[in-house]
């Protein structure tokens, strides 16, 4: 009986010079469309071509999911990349890999946003950030604001990050993400406005604000076109320029035409979006944050709970400026 990489090669018509007995080529084939198991690494349990996951996840491997010897799995490092990997071993306490293949997946979105939220109880913040991690988010930083209802415990925050850590890895693991979001430890009202400073767009959405999201996607829209403009008028003039040093004469084709249908224009947009608590930000709170520099904006009419508010607001703006819902670039 000859060995698979994988159990379900065993279905298919392959001849036996493509069987990966002695070399990878048949699993670099097919990789990409047999299903496989994702789990995460950290990047220094990787040396070279061999890796090595321990802990939890080589329990759950090894014991639940019963992958043993020649199956092959997906391995996300948190930093972008994935990497294909033959298992050489298992046990309880560790798994050997060894690493077939490295791509760069175009899971991540265009758009680096950071969620700021107000702490909610712990059971809400959890459900927030699996499903923020879902939707692309890049950072997370919570922070106290003056109606949350936990307050500042030292002591826990450890014990908090380390279970943050945790879920996000596996919402990382589950969406088939290869960057790792940021959690940042719980932050006060007033630094967490300080480490917003950097942002190219600082979004807060509030139940008093009066202008709709829409309005935020046709700023974005504007500035886009112009982006476009300004980069095509200054290619039609070198163009021109070089034409003329030519001896060709000046060109005078126009590019406003191909405004709209252009991509990746657009710079990579740092996007810091700020999530008040179950009964929202008080009004000092709000003013301070449009003092600096925040636009309010509205998520409609019904009073969303925070937790619904939070995920609401990541996916707006992820279709606003990221990729969620937009056709997938091969």
């Amino acid at each position: 009986m000859p060995h698979f990489c994988y159990p379900k090669c065993q279905t298919m018509k392959i001849s036996k010079g493509s069987q990966c007995v002695k070399s990878f080529e048949f699993c670099r084939k097919y990789a990409t469309i047999l299903p496989m198991h994702q789990f995460y690494i950290d990047k220094k349990n990787i040396k070279g071509d061999h890796a090595r996951i321990t802990g939890q996840d080589a329990r759950h491997l090894a014991g639940v999911m019963r992958l043993t010897r020649g199956d092959m799995v997906k391995l996300a490092d948190g930093t972008g990349c994935h990497h294909l990997a033959r298992i050489e071993s298992t046990s309880s306490k560790r798994v050997e890999l060894t690493i077939i293949k490295t791509t760069h997946l175009k899971a991540e979105s265009p758009a680096h946003i950071t969620i700021a939220q107000g702490v909610l109880k712990d059971r809400k913040m959890d459900t927030i950030l699996r499903q923020l991690t879902e939707l692309g988010m890049a950072e997370w930083l919570p922070f106290f604001a003056a109606k949350s209802v936990p307050t500042p415990t030292p002591g826990k925050n450890s014990a908090r990050i380390q279970r943050w850590q945790r879920i996000a890895q596996a919402a990382m693991k589950q969406c088939g993400r290869s960057m790792l979001p940021i959690i940042h430890p719980p932050f006060s009202f007033d630094d967490m406005i300080a480490a917003s400073s950097e942002y190219d767009e600082k979004i807060l959405f509030w139940e008093n604000a009066a202008d709709p999201i829409d309005l935020l996607r046709e700023k974005y829209l504007r500035q886009k076109k112009y982006l476009l403009q300004k980069k095509y008028l200054r290619q039609e003039k070198k163009d021109c320029e070089n034409n003329i040093y030519s001896g060709q004469g000046g060109n005078n084709s126009c590019f406003e035409n191909n405004i709209c249908g252009k991509k990746n224009v657009c710079c990579r947009k740092n996007i810091f979006i700020m999530i008040g608590p179950e009964s929202g930000f008080s009004d000092q709170e709000a003013l301070c944050a449009m003092g600096n520099g925040f636009s309010s904006f509205s998520l409609g009419t019904r009073i969303l709970r925070a937790e619904t508010a939070a995920i609401t607001a990541c996916a707006l703006v992820q279709n606003i400026f990221g990729d969620l819902g937009r056709k997938v670039s091969s």
